[in-house]
């Protein structure tokens, strides 16, 4: 019974340590690093969501566009934003009507966003104005 009771505890803690090694994780990042290592960063509210097994799909309205790929490209950012369906795959969960500033990446036009992508809604955005991107100090957290 005491040997049944150890089995029991190792396998609870190596579920655990599974679990862990599977979850998704950020390093803790500056708004400014964060908006350094993007392709965009906007402001914007979620209108509607639709969730399919491979990834979820937000359409939105951009309020305020902090930065595009190419800034001097003024097409404007595509109103759907990806991201991975579940939490544990770095994926961000909205809501409809929530205003969020969300930073990403874009392929192919695609706006990409995850778990590390949120940016803190009491951020002074006005500091995006000072971010240089090519002279940011990259250790910068």
């Amino acid at each position: 019974n005491c040997f049944r009771m150890v089995s029991v505890r190792y396998l609870v803690v190596l579920m655990a340590l599974i679990a862990m090694s599977n979850s998704c994780s950020c390093m803790e990042s500056s708004p400014e690093k964060i908006y350094y290592n993007s392709d965009f960063v906007s402001k914007m509210r979620v209108d509607h969501e639709w969730v399919y097994t491979q990834f979820t799909d937000y359409s939105v309205t951009h309020l305020q566009i902090f930065k595009r790929r190419n800034s001097t490209d003024n097409a404007s950012l595509s109103q759907w934003v990806y991201t991975a369906p579940q939490s544990y795959a770095c994926g961000l969960q909205l809501l409809k009507g929530e205003e969020v500033i969300l930073a990403g990446s874009v392929e192919d036009g695609q706006l990409d966003i995850n778990s590390c992508s949120v940016i803190d809604p009491s951020f002074d955005t006005r500091a995006f104005q000072t971010v240089n991107c090519r002279t940011i100090d990259t250790n910068v957290q």
